[in-house]
C-alpha cells in the first residue's frame, strides 16, 4: 500500500509483467540448456559412431594392407624360387655338358 502512494513506485501490473517476462526468460533459457544438452548428446553420439566407422574403416586398411604386403611377399618368394630353379637346371645342365676332355 505505501508502494502505491509513492509516486516512483512502479504500478502492480508492471512488476507483474516484469516478472512474467523473468519467469518466461528463465523457461525459455531452461529449454535452450535442454536443447544445447540435447544437441550435445547427439554430436557426442554422432562422434562415437564417427569414432567407431574410422576405428573400423582404419582396421580394415591394416588388414588389407597386411594381406596385400603377404601376397607380394608370397609373389616374390614364388619369382624367388622359380629364378632359383631356373638357375639350379641351367647349372646342371652346364655341369652334364663339362667334359674332363675334349670329346675325339
Amino acid at each position: 500500500m505505501l508502494d502505491e502512494m509513492r509516486s516512483d513506485a512502479p504500478p502492480r501490473y508492471a512488476v507483474v509483467a516484469l516478472l512474467c517476462s523473468y519467469f518466461t526468460l528463465q523457461h525459455e533459457l531452461f529449454y535452450l540448456h535442454c536443447f544445447q544438452l540435447t544437441y550435445m548428446h547427439m554430436w557426442m553420439r554422432c562422434s562415437e559412431k564417427m569414432d567407431a566407422y574410422w576405428t573400423y574403416v582404419l582396421s580394415r586398411l591394416t588388414f588389407q594392407l597386411t594381406i596385400s604386403k603377404c601376397h607380394r611377399i608370397k609373389q616374390s618368394t614364388a619369382e624367388y624360387n622359380r629364378t632359383l630353379d631356373a638357375d639350379q637346371a641351367l647349372l646342371s645342365m652346364e655341369m652334364s655338358t663339362d667334359f674332363d676332355r675334349a670329346p675325339r
